[in-house]
């Protein structure tokens, strides 16, 4: 499934039931996962995730994606992006509900760290006007939800540092309507056209 949501682009993915088949997800112990690839080092990312956050209990890991080793090809329909932060329940629960100052400085950070894919979409768009018929993610951010669907969030045309925040901010506010306990219509429907037999 594809929804628009500002820049953001929402995929939806799952464990295959009653085959062999399963979606690659991959396992850690920390608040939130991020996987780069080239032109983004290792080194690279840690330096700016870890400016404030080295004593605290938003922990983070980065992981360089090897270029012959994308567990995601064939299984997403979108391209690999640049950056792929995969948050947990722990994350959203512990910081992004109670806004810690954590998640603050967080969010600056990551600014930080995507800020070379907003310059690099922004001049794509001032110099290519042609409309694709697929969005091309630089940036997304993933979700396993507590009845193993998988979401996707891709960033399409990141174009400055206030459209990314409020574009971020948003991911989270639809997992939360995804978690809502009760009659909740975007869990429902998720489930009504995506029965996992069929993902």
């Amino acid at each position: 499934m594809i929804n628009a949501i500002n820049c953001i682009y929402l995929l939806v993915g799952g464990n295959a039931m009653k085959t062999k088949s399963t979606m690659n997800y991959p396992d850690f112990e920390t608040s939130v996962l991020i996987t780069i690839s080239r032109p983004f080092p290792k080194e690279y990312v840690i330096e700016i995730m870890k400016k404030g956050l080295e004593n605290s209990d938003l922990t983070f890991l980065a992981l360089e994606k090897k270029d012959n080793d994308d567990t995601q090809i064939g299984q997403w329909i979108s391209n690999p992006s640049f950056i792929e932060l995969y948050i947990t329940d722990s994350f959203i629960e512990n910081h992004f509900i109670k806004s810690t100052n954590n998640l603050d400085t967080f969010h600056e950070n990551l600014t930080q760290l995507v800020q070379p894919l907003i310059d690099f979409t922004s001049e794509i768009k001032r110099n290519n006007n042609s409309k694709r018929a697929r969005p091309f993610p630089h940036f997304s951010v993933f979700y396993k939800t507590r009845d193993k669907y998988k979401f996707q969030f891709m960033f399409d045309h990141l174009e400055d540092k206030e459209q990314f925040l409020k574009s971020f901010k948003l991911i989270f506010d639809t997992i939360n309507l995804y978690n809502k306990k009760g009659l909740n219509k975007l869990r429902s429907t998720i489930k009504k056209t995506y029965n996992q037999r069929n993902i």
